[in-house]
């Protein structure tokens, strides 16, 4: 397994990356925010043809929605317009922490 920079994962998973501050108002602009307390630290590993046998240090991020506070993935959560361009959030950007780990929601 070779273990790669979060950026180089960033590349090959084709996200872009952008500063913190931008991502998070990215996710402001569409009502919701992330709750830092959920943050999880780990060794991702590749699973797919193009990253396999690579791994990187990732953060996961919870991102709720601002006006009432609900989880995005919470079964009460809206499925609406903002949350398909959170989707989109989630699937295309990414930023790097001060300690190296490839964040995204």
């Amino acid at each position: 397994m070779k273990h790669i920079s979060a950026l180089d994962a960033a590349k090959i998973s084709e996200l872009e990356v952008i500063s913190k501050q931008d991502y998070e108002s990215k996710l402001a602009a569409i009502g919701y925010y992330l709750d830092r307390t959920m943050d999880a630290k780990s060794t991702h590993t590749g699973l797919t043809d193009f990253i396999k046998n690579h791994s990187w240090k990732g953060l996961s991020l919870y991102p709720r929605q601002a006006d009432n506070k609900v989880g995005a993935f919470n079964i009460e959560a809206r499925r609406d317009d903002n949350y398909r361009a959170l989707t989109d959030i989630r699937n295309n950007y990414a930023f790097i922490t001060g300690d190296g780990y490839l964040a995204c929601a």
